[in-house]
């Protein structure tokens, strides 16, 4: 099955948050960019935190359409999409190991087309998200 959506906004990248770091504004930009993925992504009839294993793997491809000159670089917003989709909470991680559920996250998480090239949208900067699952996400794209 195939999922789209959009992410409305500017593209932000993945960022790497420590325990100490998690206060920061960069931090508070990304986390809340995640929410609103997850969010998007729920209505999208998505269910989220998504899980892949090597029999049923999932493709995520991101394309950010940004404002300006100065923005993340595309793969980390594509890394940022992916984590946002599959992270897990502590208690979720400890949930699925007590229901002797192994949990590979995004483990194995593929791209069914290369990244694409820097594109630009002055007047509506977004990021347009397609999941793909199972069979689906072994069709190679000619996008």
């Amino acid at each position: 099955m195939i999922y789209r959506f959009t992410v409305p906004g500017p593209p932000v990248g993945y960022t790497v948050v420590t325990h100490r770091g998690k206060r920061t504004l960069a931090a508070k930009k990304y986390f809340e960019w995640c929410k609103r993925v997850r969010m998007l992504a729920w209505e999208a009839k998505l269910v989220t935190p998504m899980d892949c294993t090597p029999g049923h793997p999932v493709a995520v491809d991101a394309k950010p359409f940004f404002g300006g000159k100065v923005h993340p670089d595309v793969e980390n917003v594509q890394k940022g999409i992916v984590d946002a989709l599959f992270r897990l909470s502590k208690d979720e991680r400890r949930f699925r190991v007590v229901a002797g559920k192994p949990c590979y996250q995004d483990k194995f998480v593929t791209s069914r087309w290369r990244l694409p090239a820097v594109a630009y949208d002055y007047g509506f900067p977004r990021t347009e998200v397609e999941v793909a699952t199972d069979a689906d996400a072994h069709a190679q794209g000619d996008k």
